[in-house]
């Protein structure tokens, strides 16, 4: 019994953190009904300014913690301020995609503003010193009491505020009913204000607290607690403050035993968090403190595309003629030029490059699976990694000729995104986005480590074939093969969103009510729509396998799949042409970035631009082009009155009505392409 009390010490230090970070997100669900991404980079931000000012400048803890927490604190309400400012666009796709943008500022910002000596990471000592407390065998380190100490403070001054105090009862009240408490003279946005000022401050707080534990921190290192913090909170019921604390205590031990019965296992504690998760939100999504199915927000159940302006219903089908000259024969010309073009570039460039058509084959499946279906995955990063792992197993281990290898990769990446489209039977809106986070999690940190890919931490390596007279091993071949890949997939992409089943699953987006009522089982499309998605992501990752010639784990991180998001969002979603472009730009950004630092700037830039323009232009760069082509088209367009055929005069008892004035552009809608 005694060897496992450091463990059950150490997972209730880490359970306090969590139960911080999970009361934040509670208030932020509560107030605003969103689940906040950025939440634990908003307490990374406040734990790097207080490594900076103790180390750098020399200040004492006491001046810097609470800087830091104010810091946290102001960073949570500025992006609360632009998120939910006036004249947004509602609706939960907005202020969800906001906080993902956040995020990745957030996290340039931070590599820019707090590097050390050392790197981005910097050594993180906690002031506490002494021998510690033996109890009970275990031996409880100064740092561990002042953790749970501070936590239990903090989280009964929380509750204290929240119950016996009116800043309290407007937080409760405008929680329960925010157009009430707006009839009876309180403000939400300024409800709202408090509740994210809070949370930043509570987020501060916990990654302060586990960067002492941890002794280091740096930009990114709470992102991966999300899962864990998400997890506690929902466990907890996603309303209920004690809730949230018993949610990341519970999480918490759980990481910790573990860690005692399966600490050689890469990634078993995340394993379980998710496990944990998943069980909740189908067994139980309304957590152990939630008092029936109002306990879970209403976000959670809908679909994300609430915008009808986002994405246009797909056109009915064309004669083959039709299809022929405007898709097929454009698509084919510009494989063409690009293949002629090809042979003109050297092998690093074309190497460089055939990272472009990789990229867009990734987004377009993301874009298919959110404007078709309305749910956000955020772990296509991963399943891209499952088919390059996939493609180099069968190739190299298993011995699979060319063909053979490409196609497991690309199967076993739809078998994987099929299970989660089996999850969104049960699962849906923002509660099926976070599922999907921690099982992006679990892939990078306790599936690609194992053995069958790490290979010991050497990781895989695979040599591209020739196929007859075309040798895959030069660069340029390989950029050819990849662009005419990357046409392929747009035309079946085309030819599946004007199909039966690309119409059902906006009619089932839409309005599922109306749509089972028709005969169409939403549950099976959901499923196909996981399914197709995860097809792409797998043509992707076969095809980066053998781009790359040597796969590790580190090559998929979480940070990819957010990434992934902001070029759909920012391109446009439902617009092939608009992710198609978004996405090539940035990542050729990328890899001609020079190695200084473009690449974040650009990021810095495209994450920033999202959040400024998403609650007003959430169909972005495509929705943009429309709306300009909407205005002139508007403008050209001849006046109706005295056009008509009849040769009546015109009525001068009454004057005429006057013309309407132009629809709003972002709900005009016209092509395929911006």
């Amino acid at each position: 019994m005694s060897d496992v009390l450091p463990y059950l010490v150490v997972g209730v230090t880490g359970g306090a953190a969590y139960a911080l970070l999970a009361l934040g997100l509670v208030l932020i669900n509560n107030s605003s009904r969103i689940l906040s991404f950025a939440h634990g980079e908003i307490g990374v931000f406040g734990a790097l300014l207080v490594a900076k000012l103790v180390q750098d400048l020399e200040l004492p803890w006491a001046v810097a913690v609470p800087a830091g927490v104010i810091g946290g604190a102001l960073v949570s309400v500025a992006i609360r301020a632009v998120l939910f400012r006036k004249g947004s666009s509602k609706g939960s796709l907005p202020p969800l995609v906001g906080t993902i943008a956040a995020l990745l500022m957030l996290t340039v910002l931070e590599v820019r503003l707090f590097a050390g000596d050392s790197g981005p990471v910097r050594p993180f000592a906690a002031p506490f010193t002494g021998g510690g407390i033996e109890l009970f065998g275990a031996v409880v380190t100064p740092t561990q009491i002042a953790v749970v100490v501070s936590v239990a403070v903090v989280c009964l001054g929380l509750w204290l505020l929240v119950e016996r105090t009116p800043i309290g009862l407007m937080v409760r009240v405008s929680a329960d009913n925010p157009y009430a408490a707006k009839v009876i003279g309180l403000r939400p946005p300024v409800v709202e204000a408090v509740t994210w000022c809070i949370a930043g401050a509570l987020a501060a707080l916990a990654a302060i607290f586990l960067g002492w534990v941890g002794q280091r921190v740096g930009p990114g290192f709470l992102t991966y607690a999300l899962a864990g913090s998400f997890t506690a909170a929902i466990l907890g019921g996603m309303r209920s403050l004690p809730g949230a604390v018993a949610g990341g205590l519970i999480v918490g031990l759980a990481e910790a035993l573990t860690r005692y019965w399966a600490g050689g296992t890469a990634g078993a504690p995340q394993l379980v968090v998710f496990l944990i998760l998943f069980g909740v939100l189908l067994f139980r999504p309304q957590g152990l403190f939630g008092r029936g199915p109002e306990g879970v927000a209403a976000e959670g159940g809908e679909s994300l595309v609430q915008l009808h302006s986002l994405v246009r219903t797909p056109r009915p089908p064309s004669p083959w003629r039709v299809r022929l000259i405007g898709g097929v024969l454009p698509a084919a010309g510009m494989v063409l030029v690009g293949l002629v073009l090809v042979r003109s570039v050297s092998g690093i460039d074309a190497f460089k490059l055939s990272l472009i058509p990789v990229m867009v084959i990734l987004a377009l499946s993301l874009n298919t699976l959110l404007a078709n279906t309305g749910q956000l995955s955020l772990a296509h990063g991963g399943l891209m990694g499952v088919g390059a792992f996939m493609t180099a197993v069968a190739s190299t281990t298993w011995e699979f000729p060319f063909f053979f290898a490409f196609g497991v990769g690309v199967v076993s990446t739809a078998a994987v995104a099929f299970v989660l489209g089996m999850a969104a039977l049960r699962v849906r809106g923002l509660y099926l986005a976070v599922l999907t986070l921690s099982f992006a999690v679990v892939l990078e940190v306790s599936v690609f480590p194992r053995p069958e890919f790490s290979q010991g931490g050497a990781g895989l390596q695979l040599a591209r074939p020739a196929i007859g007279p075309f040798d895959l091993a030069d660069d340029r071949t390989f950029l050819g093969a990849a662009l005419v890949i990357m046409a392929a997939v747009w035309l079946a992409d085309r030819r599946l969103q004007g199909s039966p089943l690309g119409r059902a699953w906006v009619a089932v987006r839409d309005n599922r009510a109306a749509a089972s009522a028709r005969g169409i089982s939403p549950a099976a499309l959901s499923v196909a729509g996981f399914t197709v998605s995860g097809v792409g992501a797998g043509v992707a990752g076969a095809l980066f396998a053998l781009r790359i010639g040597h796969l590790v784990s580190l090559l998929f991180p979480l940070l990819l799949s957010f990434t992934v998001v902001l070029y759909v969002v920012l391109g446009g979603i439902g617009s092939r042409i608009g992710v198609a472009i978004m996405t090539a730009l940035f990542t050729f950004n990328t890899v001609y970035g020079g190695g200084g630092g473009q690449d974040d700037v650009a990021l810095f830039v495209g994450a920033a631009l999202l959040l400024v323009l998403i609650g007003f232009r959430p169909d972005g760069m495509a929705g943009l082009v429309r709306s300009l082509r909407a205005r002139i088209d508007e403008r050209r367009r001849p006046d109706s009155e005295g056009t008509h055929d009849s040769p009546t005069p015109p009525q001068t008892e009454a004057p005429a009505p006057p013309r309407s004035a132009p629809a709003d552009p972002t709900l005009v809608m016209s092509g395929d392409a911006p």
